[in-house]
């Protein structure tokens, strides 16, 4: 939770160096279902623990790349990140 209220906090702030960007990002990348939210929200976790000059051999996605490397610990061990689903729909 601490992590996704940085992340929130650095986009409205423009630490993100772009409006939106975190948000935006996620809306993007994930399936329409929210299947893989949990794998995008992962995925901006560890670029955000990746020093930028180690990312390529930690095979970090190129849309995850524009985020910078976050020191001080925040985004190191584990990226598990809970499944999320699409609300119900209404009939």
């Amino acid at each position: 939770m601490a992590r996704l209220i940085l992340c929130f906090f650095a986009e409205d702030t423009g630490i993100f160096h772009g409006e939106g960007r975190f948000t935006a990002t996620i809306e993007q990348m994930s399936a329409r279902d929210s299947a893989n939210t949990h794998e995008v929200i992962s995925e901006l976790f560890r670029a955000m623990n990746t020093r930028t000059a180690d990312r390529a051999a930690a095979k970090i996605a190129r849309w995850a790349e524009v985020f910078p490397y976050v020191n001080g610990g925040l985004f190191s061990g584990s990226t598990h990140v809970p499944r999320f689903r699409a609300p119900l729909q209404r009939l």
